[in-house]
């Protein structure tokens, strides 16, 4: 709700900024309600796409982008719930878009390559524990998985697949908007995630390949992977 309040107010907003930032970047990580630390996060791009509307210079912009994302990382880290992770590294992502090119160093890329590829990991690792749930043999009957039990655990593994494309999302954008940094990243996914994704049999994992080379070819281009 707050993202569509910003995107419709649009430049109406632009002078409002400041606060409205202080707002919302103290409440990304507001550990007593999920949909508002979701809702504070999502809006923040919307911020960012105003000021350049607004035709803010170059400096400002990505001024704004760097305190956005280092507030939103720090969230990221600590957040425990998959449908407010999504939103953030969603945001994540659109500031980045927002910003452009040459926004961050070669450094930065590298960093935020690393931690895409640890969202992965941890989310394939959170679905690893929910299949060996299904698999217990319970002790007694009461600790029995009944059927809303088995279809909690389904929905909790698909909100991990679908924060895995996220995360491949934030990749792609990486991608474009900063592809001579991204030797490190394509690597890693070339030599390890994508040929994983491929042999899983799990039609999620496949979907997340896809994204990564759709990506790779649109953004990188073919004289990326020339000798």
């Amino acid at each position: 709700m707050l993202a569509v309040f910003i995107d419709e107010v649009g430049t109406g907003c632009y002078q409002y900024i400041e606060p409205i930032s202080k707002i919302l970047l103290h409440l990304t990580d507001y550990e007593a309600n999920d949909s508002i630390r979701r809702s504070c996060a999502e809006a923040l791009p919307g911020l960012v796409a105003t000021a350049k509307k607004c035709n803010a210079d170059a400096t400002q912009i990505h001024a704004m982008g760097r305190a956005f994302t280092e507030n939103l990382y720090k969230a990221m880290k600590k957040e425990f719930d998959t449908d407010t992770a999504i939103g953030q590294v969603t945001a994540f992502k659109e500031i980045i878009d927002h910003c452009g090119n040459d926004y961050m160093t070669q450094a930065e890329v590298e960093h935020i390559g690393d931690f895409s590829i640890t969202i992965v990991e941890k989310s394939l690792k959170r679905i690893e524990e929910n299949e060996k749930l299904k698999e217990e043999e319970p002790e007694d009957e009461d600790d029995q998985l009944d059927n809303e039990d088995l279809k909690m655990l389904q929905e909790e593994s698909s909100n991990e697949h679908d924060l895995q494309l996220t995360a491949a999302e934030l990749m792609g954008v990486l991608f474009k908007t900063h592809k001579q940094h991204c030797g490190k990243l394509v690597e890693v996914l070339k030599s390890t995630f994508v040929p994983q994704c491929l042999q899983s049999g799990v039609q999620k994992r496949f979907k997340f390949a896809l994204f990564i080379l759709d990506d790779m070819v649109e953004y990188l281009g073919p004289s990326y992977f020339s000798p």
